[in-house]
């Protein structure tokens, strides 16, 4: 750089990355990024090489303490480490981008900078790599970053056969930043689930306890749905469900345990139901099985009530959680009226006022219509030879209302597909298909094209979504099923 500040406009640098990148110029690659090493602010002007460790939880700063900065719609975001930001590499841009178009709504959590974060950084570049390969349609790029992904692979798969590497920060991390990678881009229908599964094996062998520490805990709670549906859809039970697990790794930060990682404690209840169902369905029919299904039934009922009691205090709470705004003309579902007139499913669409309060919101529905599918079912079950229930099956219309609000939030959700929170939406998606796809061709039709677009669409992000309607069915008692019952 000349010695002489009039030589040279900091403001404009001649790289240009930021172009390529459609970023915002941030000035001076030297002045990008400012070090705070616990006690004052490194001055301005700090080089990229200068910089000790930065690469926190998937978005975070880097102190020597661990403080918060709390956010309601939070998701763990990263940065990326000193030994790739290289004056000839475009890792820097492609990082950056990840963390603009991928990470920007998050939470701030600082981790010690003497922290290492070496298999992190690994998997980062792969994930950043990866993902501006697929949205600039740069199919070396793209090449690049897979082959990153598997060398990261390599390395991660080392260090989990090491006992001490095992248990590290760095290993739980990087995990968490492989699913990711595998919801995004993975080929394979059952990629994110391994990766869930394998991050549940690494938690049970660390304990509850090791989660405490605020770093930890922030990938714990961004890591907890994902182990949830892996389990569901896997015919699985999870540790998530344990009394342990729903309060040790809060106690330094029980202000944290917010309405949505509350509701999460409840949708934790739900895979062991799945299979203790299976386990009955596999024996013979006669009083055992029946004296199963009536104590099934009332496990069932009571995650139900749990979950009722949550809405109460959710509703009482968050009165301010969306408008309704009239539904767009291009991407609400038509039916056929009188004549050849066609008319909107419906006429309007949640605008929530954060991604956290649509995520909430459809994850209830979705789970709501989750309990009633499997609660009618096992009362179908119980019937006796003339077809009377122990008790009154659940109301057909509270599955149909549930499946349509998630449709309704589908609008807000494909404006934030960008976003790695909007992932939030697939479980809803799917559960509204049992409610209301699979016995309305209309709205079968409409899910089913949301789900390419989230997958494929030029501004969808997530590969995953185009197997989710083909993950097993949560229950076998779907929605037209039930409107026949309650019919005759």
């Amino acid at each position: 750089m000349p010695s002489n500040p009039s030589d040279t406009d900091l403001a404009v640098p001649e790289c240009a990355r930021c172009v390529k990148a459609q970023l915002k110029c941030g000035g001076c690659r030297g002045l990008s990024f400012i070090q705070y090493n616990g006690h004052r602010a490194a001055t301005p002007g700090t080089d990229v090489s200068d910089i000790s460790q930065a690469a926190p939880i998937i978005g975070s700063k880097t102190t020597a303490h661990s403080v918060v900065v709390p956010r309601k719609n939070e998701i763990i975001p990263t940065q990326i480490g000193k030994q790739y930001l290289t004056l000839g590499s475009m890792d820097d841009v492609y990082a950056s981008y990840a963390m603009n178009h991928l990470l920007h709504e998050s939470e701030e959590v600082v981790v010690n900078p003497d922290i290492n974060r070496t298999l992190t950084n690994k998997c980062f570049v792969a994930l950043s790599t990866t993902i501006f390969g697929i949205d600039k349609k740069e199919p070396h790029v793209l090449q690049h970053g897979l082959y990153r992904y598997g060398t990261a692979l390599k390395a991660l798969n080392r260090a989990l056969s090491d006992p001490r590497e095992s248990r590290s920060f760095d290993v739980l991390e990087a995990i968490t930043v492989m699913a990711v990678f595998e919801m995004i881009a993975g080929n394979r229908e059952d990629g994110w689930i391994e990766h869930a599964r394998g991050l549940e094996r690494l938690l049970d062998f660390r304990g509850p306890t090791s989660m405490q520490p605020l770093p930890c805990l922030a990938l714990f709670e961004k890591a907890r749905p994902s182990m949830i549906f892996a389990a569901l859809v896997t015919r699985k039970t999870t540790i998530l469900s344990s009394t342990l697990w729903k309060g040790l790794p809060w106690l330094q930060y029980p202000e944290r345990k917010n309405p949505l990682q509350l509701l999460l404690d409840i949708v934790a209840d739900c895979p062991e139901l799945f299979v203790l169902r299976e386990d009955i369905f596999g024996k013979g029919e006669g009083l055992p099985r029946n004296s199963a299904l009536i104590s099934l039934l009332e496990m069932a009922q009571k995650v139900l009530n749990d979950l009722e009691t949550w809405e109460n205090c959710w509703s009482s709470t968050e009165l301010d959680q969306y408008d309704l705004v009239p539904a767009p003309a291009a991407t609400t579902p038509m039916r056929s009226g009188y004549g050849r007139s066609s008319e909107p499913v419906w006429d309007t669409v949640f605008e929530f006022h954060s991604l956290y309060h649509a995520s909430t919101l459809t994850l209830f529905h979705g789970t709501l219509i989750l309990l009633l599918l499997l609660i009618h079912g096992l009362q179908l079950a119980l019937r006796d030879p003339e077809g009377h229930s122990p008790e009154p099956g659940p109301v057909p219309i509270r599955i149909h209302e549930s499946g349509i609000l998630i449709c309704r939030s589908v609008d807000y959700h494909l404006d934030k597909l960008r976003n790695i929170a909007s992932s939030s939406i697939l479980f809803p998606i799917r559960m509204a298909y049992e409610a209301v796809g699979k016995s309305d061709e209309v709205l079968g039709l409409w899910l089913m094209f949301q789900l390419r677009h989230i997958s494929s669409s030029s501004s969808g992000r997530w590969a995953m979504a185009r197997h989710v309607l083909r993950l097993n069915p949560v229950s076998n008692i779907t929605s037209d099923r039930l409107i026949r019952d309650y019919s005759n």
